[in-house]
């Protein structure tokens, strides 16, 4: 199932005319598998197993609501913006295609300028998709810079 093994790699893939793309075999992905995109940033676009991100919101909440019981209005405020953030990130619950094809949204294209292909790391539990390896090296650089 995608999302329940650790993923690390990097690969440019190809996007068709309908602006789809093939997951990769060695992402696990599949048929039943419920995905959803998870637009956090603009540097690049998630591709989430929509059960995992089910499992970290209940996860928040339970920490939410032991905050509360606790009476540690801090930590209950801390959690209660992560959900809200985890939530309002979420987007475009979506089925795999016929041959692990990911259809991406036109909205998509045009914020990150996607083109004819992509370049998507598999990053732990989900996939990060970038507009080009240019794209993901700057990123990689800027991450190394902060750590």
């Amino acid at each position: 199932m995608f999302g329940e093994q650790d993923m690390f790699f990097t690969k440019n893939v190809k996007l068709d005319d309908k602006n789809r793309f093939i997951l990769p075999s060695l992402t696990k992905v599949e048929e039943n598998d419920e995905l959803a995109f998870f637009d956090n940033n603009n540097t690049y676009l998630s591709l989430y197993n929509l059960n995992v991100l089910k499992r970290e919101l209940n996860r928040l909440r339970k920490l939410k609501n032991k905050a509360l019981s606790n009476i540690d209005m801090i930590k209950y405020e801390y959690f209660s913006q992560q959900i809200y953030y985890l939530c309002s990130c979420i987007d475009n619950e979506l089925k795999l295609g016929k041959g692990n094809r990911i259809v991406i949204q036109k909205k998509y294209i045009n914020k990150f300028h996607f083109e004819d292909s992509i370049f998507i790391q598999g990053v732990d539990d989900h996939i990060r998709i970038f507009s080009n390896e240019e794209q993901y090296v700057k990123y990689k650089n800027k991450i190394k810079e902060i750590i």
